[in-house]
């Protein structure tokens, strides 16, 4: 086994850098001049270090360290590493040779099995033989300026793991007589002398075809999971709706849970203009936002333009980059969501901006030196899979009113019907709220997964709510609601809808019939 080791301290005169050529032999500073000796306790600490160290090291890393001293203190790095031939520079393997040296004294050497060469290496001997102790034979030889290779005769970190494995399976083997043949079956596994096999073996199959099976089993689990990943979480969020729908039936506290979700939502678009050397007018791109919602509230995690091959733009979280992003939800079918956005981000140093409006359909990617501008596909980004956001169940008191419609213009409700109000609130104060208004077997506001409002409490201690604050495009008609006042309006200019309620005396407050 060799061992590169590479020392070097720092000259108390001057602490300049002075590298060791040779383990226990005193050197000078090449600046300026000053003798350096590392005490002989010193050397003794370093190779008992190494000795320590040498059963844990595998084939590929080392150590490194500094053993302190108030005079000297020695950096050492030492690691597996074959010695190079001097000639060819490809690693020897062949072990030592004896060579005479210049004086007819007997050298240890190593011969290169690729250019033959023969290299004489000196002994160490001495305080480093004596300290490492059961290192066998060690031998040193100089590469430059801080390299030595060592070389260890004896067990390798292999060779004593090899040993260690075949001790611990000799403790678990049994003697005794085979049942069929009364050989002496020395191998727990089958008789030597007749084949007979042991219930070892049988055990051994029978759990190996169960680790196969569980793992088939656990791969067929896992990708049924993710075909049927939209459907189960789609089918989660009712559950959670459920949930809120059964609050209206009695009042009192309930337990507060928030669903926290992570989504990549893309839009596509083309190239209008571009001065960018590497994307042309009229080139395919896409937007992506990663996000991560909790309630109705978003954090964004990654922002990316990419045209082809070409990365325009990427924030990332690390990125110290000020963003600020909008971001409306709307239901475009059965578990099907579309998404729209406004996201600015200003100039940071070494990075592009970015500026993206879906409602209008454009967007920029600038920088110094190149600006491009795209036309945004306003509809491109849809979802499947469970709402994202509102989604809190944050509603624990509740209040009922029983309304009739007397002014209506192109509603599903009709004039003079009784309707019924259910309002969910988080606290009996001011907060958040939802609202759900029923005209029969019509839902005339707060349909599935909306209605979600701020309400607050007026003279006499009788709600209002009204959509200040919330998403233009939520999927929601605009309430205005005062039951103090005994008027409640449910409109929605883009469909011509306008619904006037007026409040009947509650029946059962705090009670949905």
């Amino acid at each position: 086994m060799f061992l590169k080791l590479s020392l070097s301290t720092i000259c108390s005169a001057c602490s300049a850098g002075v590298p060791l050529l040779i383990p226990i032999r005193d050197v000078s500073c090449a600046y300026c001049g000053n003798a350096v000796g590392i005490p002989e306790a010193h050397w003794r600490r370093l190779f008992e270090q190494i000795e320590r160290d040498l059963p844990g090291l595998d084939t590929h890393w080392g150590h490194r360290g500094t053993l302190d001293s108030d005079v000297y203190p020695i950096t050492y790095l030492y690691g597996p590493k074959p010695m190079p031939c001097g000639d060819c520079g490809k690693p020897l393997q062949h072990p030592a040779l004896k060579l005479s040296g210049g004086s007819g004294e007997a050298l240890l050497g190593y011969s290169c099995s690729s250019c033959g060469a023969k290299h004489s290496v000196a002994d160490v001997g001495g305080l480093v033989a004596e300290i490492l102790t059961n290192a066998r034979d060690v031998h040193y030889l100089e590469r430059g300026a801080v390299e030595c290779f060592l070389r260890l005769e004896g067990k390798t970190a292999a060779q004593l793991a090899r040993e260690e494995e075949s001790r611990a399976r000799s403790k678990i083997r049994r003697s005794g007589l085979c049942p069929i043949c009364q050989a002496p079956d020395f191998d727990s596994i089958r008789c030597r002398a007749c084949g007979h096999k042991s219930q070892t073996e049988w055990r051994s199959r029978r759990l190996l075809m169960f680790s196969l099976m569980t793992l088939v089993l656990t791969g067929l689990g896992f990708l049924v999971f993710k075909l049927f990943q939209p459907q189960l979480e789609a089918f989660r969020d009712r559950r959670v709706q459920s949930r809120y729908a059964r609050a209206v039936i009695s009042s009192g506290p309930r337990r507060v849970v928030t669903v926290v979700r992570t989504a990549s939502l893309q839009w596509g678009g083309t190239v209008a203009e571009s001065s960018h050397p590497g994307v042309a007018q009229g080139d395919a791109c896409s937007f992506q936002l990663d996000i991560r919602v909790r309630g109705s509230e978003f954090r964004l995690i990654d922002a990316s333009v990419h045209c082809g091959k070409e990365n325009l733009y990427k924030k990332s979280r690390q990125s110290s980059v000020s963003f600020s992003c909008r971001i409306s939800e709307q239901q475009h079918g059965l578990a099907v969501y579309e998404y729209g956005t406004i996201c600015g981000a200003a100039v940071d140093a070494g990075t592009s901006r970015l500026q993206i409006d879906t409602g209008l359909g454009e967007a920029w990617v600038s920088s110094s030196s190149w600006r491009v501008k795209f036309e945004v596909d306003p509809n491109s980004a849809l979802r499947e899979g469970a709402r994202l956001f509102g989604n809190k169940s944050q509603f624990q008191y509740l209040s009922t009113s029983e309304l009739v419609v007397t002014v209506s213009a192109g509603s599903p409700a009709r004039v003079d019907e009784l309707c019924d109000l259910a309002l969910l609130s988080e606290s009996e104060k001011a907060g958040p709220c939802r609202v759900r208004i029923n005209c029969g077997s019509t839902t005339l506001y707060g349909g599935y997964s909306q209605g979600y409002n701020r309400c607050r409490r007026t003279a006499g201690s009788a709600w209002a709510a009204d959509d200040t604050g919330s998403l233009s495009d939520d999927g929601d008609p605009r309430l205005e609601m005062d039951l103090g006042g005994g008027s409640v309006v449910v409109s929605d200019p883009a469909l011509g809808l306008r619904v006037e309620l007026r409040v009947l005396p509650a029946r059962d407050e705090g009670v949905v019939p």
